[in-house]
Order: structure tokens, then sequence, then C-alpha cells
């Protein structure tokens, strides 16, 4: 019981770390695909309250500070944007385990990439700051895997990376 809720802390301090470099001041394109990997093998495998509760938690801190250097007066509203948009992205983690289990074979592969492209978009949409914090922003390092922007657009990226992870 130990053992597990140790490699639980540690799966996801390590998810943590990958999301804290994944967008932000600090962007490296290859934390954005390493990061789903670390943060599903713990919201698929373990009880709901870890995609419920923490992992939401986690990706909040980890985008209040990955953006800590846009935004770091904490009276301002659009010092808290980060953190929020990051618990409904944490939150998308646990709506994938409740629809996951009930979806079979290789389609199954396909909830978290639809969910997080899902919220990409909409969060496009209603977004004061427009497009900032998308997932597929992370990869302009990545020139070769970029050009996909140009036929998908920024939501192509997003779903690939994901998809990646989940696959893993």
């Amino acid at each position: 019981m130990q053992n597990k809720l140790l490699k639980n802390i540690v799966l996801l301090l390590i998810g943590s770390f990958f999301i804290f470099f994944s967008n932000g001041k600090y962007n490296f394109a290859l934390a954005a695909w390493i990061f789903p990997i670390f943060i599903l093998q713990v919201s698929r495998n373990e009880k709901k309250m870890y995609s419920f509760l923490v992992i939401p938690l986690l990706f909040g801190l980890a985008f209040l500070f990955s953006f800590w250097y846009t935004f770091n007066n904490p009276t301002s509203i659009l010092f808290y944007i980060p953190s929020i948009l990051g618990f409904f992205m944490g939150f998308l983690f646990f709506i994938d385990t409740l629809i996951y289990p009930k979806i079979k074979g290789f389609i199954a592969t396909l909830t978290l990439p639809i969910l997080f492209t899902s919220f990409d978009f909409l969060s496009n949409l209603f977004n004061p700051l427009g497009t900032m914090g998308i997932l597929g922003y992370s990869q302009y390092e990545f020139l070769s895997f970029s050009q996909l922007a140009s036929i998908t657009g920024m939501w192509g990226l997003t779903f690939m990376i994901t998809w990646f992870g989940s696959v893993v």
C-alpha cells in the first residue's frame, strides 16, 4: 500500500515537472509529449480521487508557476487565469477516467486527445488572452512537427501530443 502511494506521488511529481516545462516561460517541446504519460499512468490505474482532486490541483499549480513571469501581480484577476485553466485542464483526466473503461480497443486511446483538443478549442473562444496556453504552442522548437499546424491548426498539434501519451 505504501509502495503504491509512493509510486503515485513520484509519477505525479514527474508529470507536474514536465507540465511546468511544457508551457509558459520555460517551454520545451519534449516536455509536452512526456507529461501525459506520467499523469495518465496514475489517473487510469488508480482511484478516481487522484484524477478528481490531485491532478487538477497539480495542473493549476504548475500553470500558475509556469506563467508567473507574465502575471506576477496577485491583486490582478489575470494572475489567476492560468491556474484556473490549468485546474480545468487537469479535470479532463477525471473525465477521461470515467469514459476510458467503457470504451474498448483502439478507440479508447482517443478519449483524452478529444477531450484535451476540445478544451483547447473552447478555451480559445473565451480566453481573454486569446490562444495563450494552448499545448500546441509548445512545439515551436519542433519545426518538422509544427508544420502539421498548417493543415490542422494548433489543435491538431494538441491532439497528436495527447494521443501519443494516451497510446503509450
